[in-house]
This record gives structure tokens, sequence and C-alpha cells, in this order.
């Protein structure tokens, strides 16, 4: 599809304006460089500055996500963990769903598109087993996607965005062109490349370098209004969890994603505490955004599991499937009606705070007929650890959903404003056909 090679030559620091200018205008007689007209050229000083008349939201286009909250129309995101986590399945598995329309991971494709994932690690057979097996898991048919998945791989496969030498760092305009054309011919809303580190010959460590590398990759998610995906590696963490600040090389890419993911296996203190025995813990790892949250507890996280997966050529390939820890798996229409209606018939509204006697976890718990222990964490068993985790994961979702809502009512015996929950939107209604209801995030 392309030539294996791709460092072409681009311009150098040392450019001068008049010399870039020039170029630019050669590229634009030979159809590369955008038309004058499109946002992508700069407005000259004369423009500036720009008269702000836009007061009314409903002039302004809502953001185009394509899926969840991971990948946008227009803007560059990063994935990153340790080698041999997971993160190249559980990007294959998000670009069926994309390309399927269908949310096989359970969450949400607002997006049914094309996609392109570009592996610069592993041979082209690696890539179709995993592929067949993800699809095979996962029961995508070829029918589903066919026309709409383009997978380029190999070692012997090569993009490079820029580089740096003897003579300084120069970036691969050719390149960007070329894959601006092949995105736009091919209708393609999602592109994966995989490892980042390979899509660029610069020193990772320098902010200006890969940030040139990372302008490059957003001049083509913004010319195309397609999402680009980076995988990419975390620093070595000696045991420790890794986050936003593991992530390797300058901080310039992640300050340049949109959307930052970090990949981290679980460990087994949050093992125990969640209840997955040791056997499936080797299997499961977590998910995070990272840009949200530097370090979300472990109930806050969202759950995969590699499931080893036997093709009809015999060989055996691990694929990324939803997961839900025994302490955190949904809770259906009815539990969430019960709890409801619990709070709503309690003499005394219940209090948002844990430490609280009257805790709103305690009438759930007691609604739903579970155990959670009313003493010190020393006293209670894990299995009632576990339970109160599951409690203080519906609480949440329920005030995420505004099925209970926080207000404050003054505390006279310790003469302060407590916060309370009171009873929201119907359970029912947000139920409607069988549905999940939808976080208003």
């Amino acid at each position: 599809m392309f030539a294996k090679d791709w460092r072409l030559e681009g311009y150098s620091q040392g450019d001068t304006l008049r010399e870039v200018s020039a170029a630019i205008e050669g590229a634009r007689t030979k159809g590369f460089a955008p038309p004058e007209n499109s946002r992508l050229n700069s407005p000259t000083l004369e423009t500036w500055p720009s008269l702000y008349e836009t007061f009314d939201a409903k002039n302004i286009p809502r953001r185009r996500w394509i899926y969840d909250h991971h990948y946008i129309r227009g803007f560059v995101s990063v994935l990153a963990s340790a080698g041999g986590v997971g993160k190249t399945s559980l990007q294959i598995c998000e670009g069926l769903a994309i390309a399927s329309g269908r949310p096989l991971l359970g969450e949400t494709v607002h997006e049914r598109t094309n996609v392109w994932v570009i592996n610069l690690e592993d041979p082209l057979e690696e890539m179709q087993l995993r592929v067949v097996a993800a699809m095979q898991a996962h029961g995508v048919t070829q029918e589903e996607i066919e026309g709409r998945l383009f997978v380029d791989a190999g070692r012997d496969f090569q993009i490079l965005f820029a580089e740096q030498g003897p003579k300084g760092l120069s970036v691969n305009n050719e390149l960007s062109d070329m894959m601006i054309r092949k995105i736009r011919d091919n209708n393609i809303g999602a592109v994966f490349i995989d490892l980042f580190v390979g899509s660029h010959a610069v020193n990772e460590n320098d902010n200006m370098a890969v940030n040139a590398v990372v302008s490059q990759i957003r001049h083509v998610a913004d010319a195309t209004n397609s999402a680009i995906g980076l995988v990419h590696h975390i620093r070595k963490s000696n045991g420790q969890d890794a986050n936003i600040d593991s992530v390797r090389g300058a901080v310039s890419l992640i300050g340049a994603a949109r959307v930052a993911r970090v990949v981290n296996k679980i460990s087994k203190e949050d093992a125990a505490k969640l209840g997955i025995d040791e056997n499936t813990a080797k299997s499961v790892f977590r998910v995070e955004n990272g840009k949200a949250n530097l370090s979300p507890p472990a109930e806050n996280s969202v759950w995969r599991k590699m499931t080893g997966v036997q093709l009809s050529n015999g060989e055996w390939v691990g694929v990324t499937e939803e997961y839900h820890p025994p302490s955190l798996k949904p809770v259906s229409e009815h539990e969430f009606f019960k709890v409801q209606k619990a709070i709503n018939r309690t003499a005394e509204p219940v209090k948002c705070a844990e430490s609280a006697k009257d805790w709103a976890g305690y009438t759930a718990a007691e609604a739903l007929g579970v155990d959670i222990g009313r003493g010190p964490k020393a006293d209670r068993s894990h299995e009632q650890e576990i339970e109160r985790v599951k409690m203080r994961k519906l609480i949440r979702d329920m005030e995420k959903f505004s099925f209970i809502k926080k207000s404050k009512i003054y505390d006279k015996r310790n003469s302060r404003d407590v916060r309370v929950y009171e009873v929201g939107n119907s359970i029912h209604d947000a139920f409607k056909c069988g549905e999940q209801p939808q976080s208003a995030e």
C-alpha cells in the first residue's frame, strides 16, 4: 500500500520563513497543501485581532466523539502501559467496535466509521491472528466490518513523521500529506498508530522534537477531522502502578493529547479487595483516564480481562473482553429501585459521608439484604469489605444518573450544615426499553 520506508526529507530548523513559504506555495500547486480558504491556513497578521461574534451555543458544533470519551474527531489520544499488558489487543477490540458500530466492551460507540490500524511492531500475520480472534470472541461477522477496517503492519513497514540527524530536526510533510489523502479517500474516521515510538526517529526526551512529531500527527487529525490514537510505553515503575506521569519520554506528548489513558495490571491488594481470585487476577487489567485523575481508586476503574481464544488453525490468541470484578457487577433496575425507595422512606435524610452512622450505603445494604458491617474497618470481614465496595459504587452511580441528589440540612447536634441525599429522577423512566441509563457526562 505504501513504500516500506517513509523517511522522506522535510525542512530543517534552519529554514528561513521565505523558504518555508515558497515550499508551501509549491506544495499547493501540486495539490498537497490545503486550499486558501482552508481553516488549516493560519491567518495573516493583517486579519488580527478577530472579533468574537458567536454568543449562542446552538451555533457552535458539538464535539464529535467517536468512541466513548476516548476518541474524538480532530484530536489525538494516547493509550500507555508497560509491555505485554494488553494495550494492542484492547485497541484492536475498540477498533472493531467502531467499525461494526457495536459496544463490544460495554462502551458507547457514538459514531460508526471506518478504522485504520497501523502496527509498527508486529508482523502482519500476528495482526491477522489478533483481529480474527477478537472477531470470533465478540461475534463480529465479516459482513459487519468488510470494507470498513484497514490494517497495515510488518517489521519492515515504517513511517516516520520526523527525525533528528547531524543537520538537526526535519519533519516529513510528504508523509503527512500522503496519510491525509489516504484517510480522505477511504472515509476513515479513526486511525490507530502502535507504537508511537515507531513513528519517529527523534530523542523521545526532547520536548521540542516530540512536539514536532505530534504536531504532524495533529495536522493529519485536523485536516481529515479524524481521531488518531497513539499507543505508547511507560517507564519502568519498580512495581508501582503507572499514572500519567509514568508515560515515557517528553511531556509534550501528553500535553498535546485530548485524552490519555493508562493501563495497569491489577495488584494483589486490589484483587483481594474486589473479590477476584488469584488465578483470574493474572489476566485482569484496568484502564484509567490519566488526564482526568492522576490516581483514581480501583473501584472507579474500567476493568478488562485477557481471554484465550483458539482459532480454526489451532492457534491460541489473547483477546480483550469486558470484565466486572465480583464486587462491581452492574446494578439492575430492580436493585436501583429498591434502594431509592428505601432512601425515600427513611425518617431522617441519609448522609453522604461514609463516616456518618446514617450513611446512605447502610440504607442501600439493608434494602438489598447484604452485610457491610458497621464497626471499625479492623472488625469487618473480607466479605463485608467486598459488599461495602459495591455499596459505594451503587451510591455513586445513583448520584451520577440523578436517581438521588445531594442537598444540605442543618444539623442541630453539631451546629453545622451536613450533606444528605434526597430522591431524584424516576428509575423506571431511565430504564425504558430495557436500556441502561446514560450518564450526563
